[in-house]
């Protein structure tokens, strides 16, 4: 399954529960503001600014959206989604699939998942740690580190071949 068709299947999800009426969600957080879900089935974060703090564990289903800077962490999840823009702190862990959008500078964590799927922007690191599936897609230099992982897969967006940087790095662009 490609990074895309990971990504657009939990967007789907997503958008699906945040119309249904049953879902939890706590929209328009503020910036320099912990905003966290859990315990409930569902339940899906935004934030009006950059440098949001966004929290979900213990759910079926959570997902967040910011602008940039903000930090964003699920864990103990079956799905779980987030985007954000430039300079952007993403994990992941303990969860069935984890899918990241995020533009410049994102440094995403995801380990202990089953799935990791991510579209990333230009300067952006990359870490998927005992995963069966780690695929991302670079929208220009981007570099993945993936240990313990049974598939790792790394596109570059302009069509340039995926460097192998030896000790499980791959990267679009330049190891360095």
């Amino acid at each position: 399954m490609t990074a895309w068709r990971l990504l657009l299947m939990l967007a789907g999800s997503c958008l699906f529960a945040w119309l249904s009426t049953g879902c939890e969600s706590t929209a328009n957080c503020d910036p320099d503001q912990t905003c966290e879900c859990s315990d409930h089935g569902e339940c899906y974060l935004g934030c009006n600014g950059d440098g949001c703090d966004q929290q979900c564990h213990n759910l079926d289903r959570c997902g967040g959206v910011c602008d940039d800077k903000c930090n964003f962490h699920c864990h103990d999840i079956k799905d779980c989604s987030s985007s954000c823009g430039d300079d952007c702190t993403l994990e992941c862990n303990g969860s069935d699939t984890c899918g990241v959008f995020c533009e410049k500078n994102c440094n995403w964590s995801c380990h202990d998942v089953d799935r990791c799927g991510a579209v990333v922007g230009d300067g952006s690191e990359v870490q998927c740690t005992r995963t069966s599936s780690c695929e991302v897609e670079c929208k220009g230099e981007c570099r993945v580190d993936c240990n313990n992982t049974a598939h790792c897969d790394v596109t570059c967006r302009d069509g340039s071949p995926t460097i192998k940087c030896g000790n499980g790095r791959l990267a679009c662009g330049s190891c360095a």
